[in-house]
């Protein structure tokens, strides 16, 4: 279902700088890594001057994630919706932010080397307040883009450049939010 019309997802992923696909991932893949997710552990992840959020260790559903998303037509299709180099993959790992006002992460770039967009796919359906993915513009500080309460399944590709920063809101009360989030990363060719 992801790989639709590139134009289309090219105009509003460069006027908005970030792009949400829905029903990204088969459903019955999604469900099985839902399912993993429940039984693996996750350690406290405190990320300096930003907030705090827990992350799964070791990477196993993580890894797996990196797998169904590591597809070449994916890539090809990103490629052409995000105008970003055509050699890499997308590395990440699975994390949950738990309600109760701590967990979140402020204003902040992701200045990874070779970063050429970065990606947020939620894993499970669940109901709860803040948690909101939000992407704004560094000069300005006008909000680009607002993603909250996603459904499990939603992908979120997000301009990662000095012009742009991006936060999750704090998790206030609910169910844990579950997602992958990771970067594409470029291979030199």
């Amino acid at each position: 279902n992801i790989v639709g019309n590139p134009q289309l997802a090219a105009d509003s992923f460069a006027s908005k700088r970030a792009l949400l696909c829905r029903a990204s991932i088969d459903p019955d893949l999604l469900d099985q890594l839902a399912t993993a997710a429940s039984a693996v552990q996750f350690v406290s992840n405190p990320v300096e001057k930003l907030g705090h959020r827990w992350i799964e260790q070791p990477s196993r559903v993580g890894a797996a994630i990196e797998l169904a998303l590591n597809r070449p037509i994916l890539h090809k299709w990103l490629q052409s919706v995000t105008a970003c180099c055509a050699n890499g993959r997308i590395e990440g790992r699975l994390v949950d932010t738990r309600p109760g006002g701590v967990d979140h992460l402020d204003w902040h770039d992701d200045q990874i080397p070779n970063a050429q967009f970065g990606v947020s796919l939620h894993l499970r359906q669940c109901h709860y307040e803040g948690g909101a993915f939000e992407l704004r513009d560094v000069a300005t500080k006008n909000r680009l883009f607002r993603h909250a309460n996603a459904t499990a399944g939603d992908l979120v590709i997000f301009e990662v450049s000095p012009r742009s920063q991006h936060r999750v809101m704090r998790l206030l009360s609910g169910q844990a939010r579950q997602v992958f989030t990771g970067w594409f990363i470029a291979v030199p060719d």
